[in-house]
């Protein structure tokens, strides 16, 4: 905006420009002197070093490439000869674990499409193979019985004291004849069944039995006595409403057991407590002598359809001597609670309750636990017998059978061999309840030295067990029903083993097990078996003994004026005994017994004992009872039983002479007996 005059504005200018082209002549003289240096090199490079040059620049350009190429061949076989190498050496591998992986995934696919099914019933069916009884009545016969849980809890308060005073009074004794050496005296410290009672889980009504046909439906089919026979089995069932009932009882029972070992009597007394008990199972009631009366029945028959799952712990305490005298007694206790008495009232062992009087009921003696018949079993052979001790073990299987799980019976033993077969392996056990008992079988392995055992101090087992153990292989049940519809007809029957315990009692087919056992069974009902005073002597047949009580018993320790008595029988070679009642001069028993294979000729010797600590037992008193005899006893219309009291002979009066004969008149007390022979 200044006002400059023309030639001062030129000058300006002119100078400004001059500044400006400047640059470009400095880049123009840089240009000519690079091209200067150029030709100078292109003028060197001419001639033959020139071309020779040339032609290597672009030579090595192909070589660089052929070497690329032969590189990456040579790899690549480096790569293929590798994997076809570690192709080779998987081969062994994939050739063993191939199966398992297919197997696996095959398993884990069908898992999961039974995961993904419905879980109704019959997807438990398609599951399990089979329902287990106490599902196959769930939306069916089953009732659901919250009513009843509520009646039970508020009646335990008072059934609480009467059972434990029942189960006092009745395991006591087993303990005290089933303790182990080593042990000087056992029983009950504390007994209650604490303040939450049995929760009852479903009821069910059972018709007749489980196979379908009603037991008062009569058999269409066998002669005319066993037609006979199961229209009178139907009336007596007329007489009976039979029902099964699930139960569970979690609970913190006060039960405990002092223990006095041998060493030093009451020095040495430690006290068990049974702790964290739990039990699983089903009861099996039966509501007889139905009358027109409140209640509307007369008795009540209690026993379990199954042995049932218990669980518990024992807990010791500060005991003397710590676990070396806490590991022998837990081997008697543990196996004593889980099994002796878990198998004592399973069917077709029972209790009867009296719930009326005897005028209203009347006699209750046919409702207790009676033989109908003998059950011959001749076992024929097993097959696939599975091997539990590893690849190089041995098999020495040996069958075990029973209908009761305390007259158990056994076969020879076969030596180092999977498929056994046996001759003329006849076996006998009795029959109480036809319709609904069961042949239990159970196949072992027989270990002559116990090596487990062998590494461990075990004072309980002792030098019997340890040299002669037995191992389950397999098990099985069979209904008897069938069997016993077809009396006098060897039926040929192939059982299906189970491996696992739980599986045959719930009626589950275990898949994966596929050992077989082969038996003949011959049933003989005892109303085609009359006794005959007229029978040859090499007829056998079987005594039934129940003893009850016995009465007016001598005193066996003149210091306390008591006696602790126990019955011992004996006939054709054979022995058994009661429990020995303490502290009693008259003891009440309720034992069964059996004798097999019994002559003509033959004794049945009763004698009375009482048991001694630290010197010989004495004898109290005997009775002898010959077969003979037996054959020609008459009572209420039947031959060949008796059932009443006896006198008991003290010792030493088979002498002749006054002493002998003034010993037979005193006597040595009564014992009252039902026999049959």
């Amino acid at each position: 905006f200044l006002r400059v005059d023309q030639p001062r504005r030129a000058a300006v200018v002119s100078k400004l420009d001059g500044q400006q082209h400047w640059p470009q002549q400095q880049q123009q003289q840089q240009l000519r002197g690079w091209r200067a240096a150029g030709s100078s090199i292109n003028s060197k490079a001419r001639g033959v070093r020139g071309w020779l040059k040339r032609k290597w620049q672009s030579g090595s350009a192909w070589v660089v490439h052929a070497l690329e190429h032969a590189a990456a061949w040579i790899l690549s076989m480096l790569w293929f000869g590798l994997c076809w190498f570690a192709g080779l050496m998987l081969k062994p591998v994939t050739a063993v674990f191939g199966p398992w992986y297919q197997y696996n995934r095959k398993l884990k696919t069908n898992s999961h499409k039974l995961l993904a099914q419905q879980l109704d019933l019959p997807a438990l069916q398609e599951a399990l193979g089979a329902l287990p009884s106490w599902l196959a009545g769930i939306g069916g016969a089953t009732e659901q019985v919250a009513w009843l849980n509520t009646l039970l809890a508020q009646v335990w308060p008072v059934v609480d004291p009467v059972v434990s005073e029942l189960i006092r009074s009745t395991i006591e004794p087993l303990l005290d004849d089933m303790k182990p050496p080593f042990i000087a005296a056992m029983g009950f410290q504390k007994l209650t069944l604490g303040e939450v009672p049995v929760q009852l889980e479903g009821i069910r009504v059972i018709g007749g039995d489980k196979q379908g046909r009603s037991a008062s439906e009569p058999a269409q089919d066998g002669s005319a006595s066993s037609r006979a026979d199961t229209a009178k089995q139907a009336a007596h069932d007329d007489d009976r409403i039979e029902m099964e009932v699930d139960f569970r009882w979690v609970c913190e029972p006060n039960i405990s057991f002092f223990v006095e070992l041998a060493m030093a009597g009451p020095l040495t007394r430690m006290v068990v407590k049974l702790a964290n008990l739990s039990a699983r199972g089903t009861m099996r009631l039966g509501l007889t002598k139905l009358v027109p009366e409140l209640p509307g029945f007369g008795a009540m028959l209690f026993s379990l359809a199954r042995q049932p799952q218990i669980k518990f712990s024992l807990d010791f305490g500060p005991a003397l001597g710590g676990r070396f005298t806490e590991k022998p007694v837990a081997n008697f206790l543990d196996p004593f609670i889980r099994d002796t008495l878990a198998t004592m009232l399973v069917w077709p062992n029972r209790v009867v309750v009296p719930l009326l009087p005897r005028d209203v009921t009347g006699n209750l003696d046919d409702l207790g636990l009676h033989s109908v018949g003998v059950l011959e079993v001749e076992v024929l052979s097993a097959s696939q017998l599975p091997k539990k001790g590893g690849a190089f073990s041995t098999v020495d299987p040996q069958v075990e059978l029973w209908t009761q799980p305390q007259h158990r019976v056994t076969s020879s033993v076969k030596k180092s061999t999977r498929n056994p077969k046996w001759k003329n392996q006849h076996l006998e056990v009795l029959v109480q309840e036809p319709n609904s008992q069961q042949l239990r079988v159970v196949l072992q392995d027989i270990d002559m030295l116990n090596f487990k055992e062998l590494l461990q101090v075990n004072l309980l087992r002792g030098a019997s067990n340890l040299m002669r153990s037995a191992n389950p292989i397999g098990r099985a049940g069979l209904p008897l029903r069938d069997i016993c519809n077809s009396p006098y007809k060897r039926q040929e029957v192939e059982l299906r083993l189970s491996g696992s315990e739980w599986a045959y009692e719930l009626g589950v087919v275990d898949e994966g097990f596929t050992a077989t056992l082969a038996l003949a069974l011959t049933y003989r009902p005892f109303t085609e078996l009359k006794a005959s005073s007229s029978a040859p002597i090499s007829c056998r047949g079987v005594i039934i003994v129940d003893v009850r009580q016995c009465v007016d018993l001598p005193a066996g320790d003149w210091e306390s004026g008591d006696s602790d008595p126990y019955v011992l029988l004996k006939v054709a070679g054979q022995k058994q005994q009661t429990v020995v009642m303490p502290h009693t001069r008259s003891p009440v028993y309720n034992a069964h017994f059996e004798f097999f294979n019994v002559t003509v000729p033959d004794t049945l010797t009763v004698q009375v004992w009482d048991r001694d600590t630290f010197k010989p037992d004495d004898l109290l008193g005997f009775v002898e009872l010959p077969v003979k005899t037996m054959l020609t006893w008459t009572q209420r219309g039947g031959r060949g039983w008796r059932d009443g009291w006896w006198r008991l002979q003290p010792k030493g009066s088979k002498g002749w002479g006054r002493r002998g004969k003034q010993q037979q008149m005193e006597g040595a007390g009564r014992i009252e007996m039902k026999v049959q022979y």
